[in-house]
């Protein structure tokens, strides 16, 4: 694959989109009411968690992604940060809040929608590679 000239301003673009999610997610997964949204599909925890750390794991990824020739596989570490932190969000439920509690299945459902993006990515990055030769 093509290789990507670094930017430094790229990165901080990335760099900012990643710790705003980061801090929006923080503050909905710590928070005792947080809002939910009208749609009866969108408001199922699961999907949400699975959408939430999908978008975790495509501001990771692209952000990773910017010491390509260094790190091998951004894709499967963009990953490895969405499960941890879902971890770390977990563990603090459980221990920081009364209203919310810990469950494997959000963990669950966070690698789910983390797992969605780097197949993606995966497959995108097959389909490049074979156009360019």
């Amino acid at each position: 694959m093509k290789q990507t000239v670094f930017c430094r301003k790229c990165l901080l673009v990335r760099l900012t989109a990643l710790l705003l999610w980061v801090g929006s997610l923080l503050w909905l997964s710590l928070t005792p009411s947080p809002p939910s949204p009208p749609s009866v599909l969108l408001s199922w925890d699961k999907l949400q968690h699975a959408g939430a750390y999908a978008l975790l794991t495509l501001l990771a990824g692209r952000f990773i992604s910017q010491w390509r020739p260094l790190i091998r596989h951004p894709w499967l570490y963009a990953l490895l940060v969405a499960v941890v932190f879902g971890g770390v969000v977990e563990v603090l439920q459980g221990t920081l809040t009364r209203v919310r509690r810990a469950e494997w299945g959000d963990l669950i459902a966070d690698a789910t929608g983390g797992m969605v993006v780097v197949i993606a990515a995966y497959i995108r990055e097959h389909w490049l590679l074979r156009k360019s030769s």
